[in-house]
Formats: C-alpha cells, structure tokens, sequence
C-alpha cells in the first residue's frame, strides 16, 4: 500500500487517509505491546508519510497535504513513534551541558526513570501512570522532595520534545499529576562534643587538609564543590575575602573570612604545581569516601560534610547577622531558602520589643 501510493501520481484523499490509519494503526499496536526493539519501525512509518505527503505536494495536490485528516493522523504517528527509552537518554545528551553542576545526578536519574517509562511512547503515556510510579515511590520510603527531583525530570523530557523536537501534544501529562508534600528540610546541628571528637578523628586520619576543610566549611559555609575548586589566587589573606568563581548557581561571590578562617589557610600546606587550595582531592566522591570514614571512627552518627554548611548558616544567625548578610556570605538566593537556618524563639523576640 505504501509504495503505491508514493507512485501514484495524484492519491485521493480515500488513499491518503487508509494509509495514515494503517500507519498509526500498526505504529500504536508495537508502543502498546511493549516490543521496544521494534522502536524503529513507527519511525520508519513516518518516513513514508512525509514521502506520500511530498509526493502529493510535487503533483499539485498541495491541499491534501494540508488535509485536516491526514495531519491530525501523522502527528498522532510522530507522537507514538518517540519512545521514552530512545528520548530520555537522548535529553540527557542534549538537554543536560557538562557545565551544568547538577548534570552528573540528573543523567542518573533520568537513567533510573527509563527502566520505569522507557516501554511507553509520549503518546501512550498518561497521567495515571506517572501517579502510580509516585505512589509507588513514597510507599518505598522515598522522600517527597526526591519524588518531586524525579518528576521534574520526567516532566523536562516531555517538554523539551514538545518544545525543541516539535512533538504534537497539547498537554504534559507529568504536568498533571500533583506533587507530594516535599517535607521538612534536614536539620541536622553539630554539637560541642561531636565537633571535638570529628576535630581529633580528622587529625589522626593520615589526611592532613581534612581538618582544614571541616574548619573552613564551619566558619564560611562554603559548599564541598566551592571549597574543592578555590584557588590561591582567589584568597586574599589581607583584606580576609575569598571569591568564588565557581558556584553551584554559576554567580561569584565574595566570602569574608574569620580570623579562624585566616588561621586555617595560613596553615594549609600549598601544592609546588596545583594552585588548588585543597589539591589533595580531585574529585568529589574521593573527598566524601575520606570524609564518610573519619566520620565513622569518630563515632558520630548520621552526619554528612554538608551539615557543616548547615551549622555555618545557622551560627551566623545565632551571631545576630540579618538575612542578607547571611544570603551574602552564603550565596542562598531566596528568604525561603533562609527561614529554617533561623530557629527564632517567641521568648527571644519579646525581649528584643521591650
């Protein structure tokens, strides 16, 4: 049927209109079987619709090529022929740039979620399958705001087809499924006690720049990233002012330094040819596996090196700096961000009005 057609100078629109059936017919029954090998074949259906549609428009039948029929018909054949399987990698090429912070974390979760959706094509996708996939995931325990991560996600590779691939949807069906609560955020504090023991336990690790970066990170609340990229030339012991250069929102900030601060950078050893503060560790993973250990053998439970983050924010509260100080020092961009580093106490206030 397909060739006779492309071959058939002028195709009327019975011809036009059994073929696009049979295309979208045959395209939908492989997506619904769950055959992803077979992903090819819609693909190549839509191949010979544009080449009947073509060979309409060079034999000077241009109106059925615009035919209202034959268009609702192959947008629903381009919808059933992108799979998941094939677009979520795909996203994760194209959509995701290495420069990016969070790009490495994205790319795996996107791979996660084609083993849940990667059978489905965008056309067959619905809302209910996407609810269940959440409910299936806080009944594992999974936090809200992980749940929330990963419908993002899956939400991005519905509306970059849509946006950047020209997909025929009128409508995200991730767009319409309701978000769980994304809960309390975590807040864990750093006791006197723990501090001292996680101080000795960094000392006898047999890395000696790991007590300064639990140093530093207390008393700037620099993020892991921004401590493991800061270089010397950006540390001005002077004026006591680090600069970041390289922030998880991509936007320098100038960090102003404690005198304890200063002890700590006057006391790191410097590297003859890396001009990295902390040159010992290249790699993120490398820095938590030593920093996981130390926590460890000090004998502290559940305590993770961004807590430090965490602690910083909320003594410089405690030290009486305003909001925007603290966004300042920290690089937090929103009140919402802040409000539960702050702790404040209706008795504290009181005495404050008197």
């Amino acid at each position: 049927m397909f060739e006779s057609m492309i071959h058939n100078p002028l195709p009327t629109r019975a011809e036009i209109t059994d073929v696009a059936n049979a295309v979208f017919e045959q395209a939908d029954a492989i997506m619904l079987s769950g055959e992803t090998s077979v992903g090819s074949y819609p693909v190549e259906c839509v191949r010979v619709l544009n080449r009947v549609a073509l060979r309409i428009e060079r034999s000077g039948g241009a109106g059925y090529a615009k035919d209202a029929v034959l268009e609702d018909v192959r947008q629903k054949t381009v919808a059933s022929a992108v799979v998941l399987a094939n677009s979520l990698p795909r996203l994760a090429l194209t959509a995701l740039p290495p420069e990016k912070k969070s790009a490495a974390s994205e790319k795996q979760c996107l791979l996660f979620l084609k083993r849940h959706f990667g059978h489905y094509s965008v056309a067959t996708l619905q809302s209910k399958h996407v609810a269940s996939y959440r409910d299936d995931r806080l009944r594992e325990g999974k936090a809200g705001a992980t749940v929330i991560k990963e419908l993002s996600s899956l939400a991005h590779v519905i509306d970059t087809a849509i946006r950047d691939w020209g997909l025929p949807l009128q409508v995200n069906p991730v767009r319409l499924v309701r978000r769980p609560a994304a809960g309390r955020g975590r807040d864990r504090r750093l006791s006197a006690d723990e501090e001292v023991k996680l101080q000795a336990a960094c000392l006898k690790s047999g890395a000696p720049l790991l007590r300064f970066m639990m140093t530093l990170a207390l008393e700037t609340g620099m993020r892991l990233g921004e401590l493991l990229t800061l270089e010397w030339q950006h540390v001005d012991l002077t004026v006591r002012v680090a600069t970041l250069t390289d922030t998880k929102n991509s936007e320098a900030r100038q960090v102003p330094l404690s005198t304890r601060a200063v002890e700590a950078f006057t006391g790191i050893p410097r590297h003859l040819t890396n001009r990295r503060v902390f040159w010992r560790w290249s790699r993120r993973d490398s820095f938590e596996n030593a920093w996981r250990r130390t926590v460890e053998k000090a004998g502290i439970v559940d305590f993770r090196f961004h807590d430090l983050r965490h602690e910083a924010t909320s003594r410089f509260f405690e030290k009486r700096f305003n909001m925007m100080e603290v966004a300042a020092i920290t690089g937090h961009k929103t009140l919402q961000m802040l409000k539960r580093y702050t702790h404040l106490k209706a008795a504290d206030l009181a005495v404050r009005l008197a």
